[in-house]
């Protein structure tokens, strides 16, 4: 497992990687070296609290699949929900 924490160009790469290894309470050794974001080189940020993102890799094969059937199902749930309000609107106008 590896992390990467992504941040803006003002924020304190210290603070976060700390923030951010208190949070998920892994080694700094499994941290690749932080990404700042150039676009944001002349941008200050705004939301005081905001902590970067915090990129977790997970090197298993076996939750990718799990995360992915799980992913299919939620499509089908939304794509089969969408279908019976369709469905719902259209017995709706026939009936006014």
């Amino acid at each position: 497992m590896r992390v990467r924490i992504q941040a803006r160009n003002d924020q304190n790469i210290n603070k976060l990687v700390a923030y951010w290894k208190k949070i998920i309470n892994i080694p700094s050794i499994q941290f690749y070296p932080t990404y700042i974001d150039k676009r944001t080189s002349y941008i200050k940020t705004t939301r005081k609290k905001y902590m970067g993102v915090c990129t977790i890799i997970y090197f298993n094969t076996s939750i990718q699949i799990e995360l992915e059937m799980l992913s299919k199902l939620i499509i089908n749930e939304i794509i089969h929900r969408q279908e019976e309000f369709s469905n719902f609107v259209q017995r709706w106008h026939k009936t006014n």
